[in-house]
């Protein structure tokens, strides 16, 4: 459910999914499996993109028409990013 302000003094309820982002799909095209919302993953964090070589392990917190993911790592960190990235530890 997403609280929606008109103009600054009334507020709505919305169920129709976030308004910048769309509705959220079933499910997203994983590294191995089709992602869904809830679902345990790991993504490396890789030398080219500044990390270090390790997997880091999370849940995937919200999906994305354009086939991307939000992942909650298990450490307090966040990364939105291609599922395609993400690999499924179910």
């Amino acid at each position: 459910q997403l609280n929606v302000f008109f103009d600054g003094s009334e507020s709505g309820n919305s169920t129709m999914g976030n308004l910048v982002s769309g509705p959220e799909p079933p499910s997203v095209t994983g590294a191995n499996a089709h992602l869904t919302k809830g679902e345990r993953v790991q993504t490396q964090y890789t030398l080219e993109e500044g990390g270090d070589g390790r997997w880091y392990c999370g849940h995937v917190a919200r999906l994305y028409e354009n086939g991307n993911v939000k992942i909650k790592y298990d450490d307090g960190d966040q990364w939105k990013g291609p599922g395609i990235n993400v690999w499924s530890l179910a």
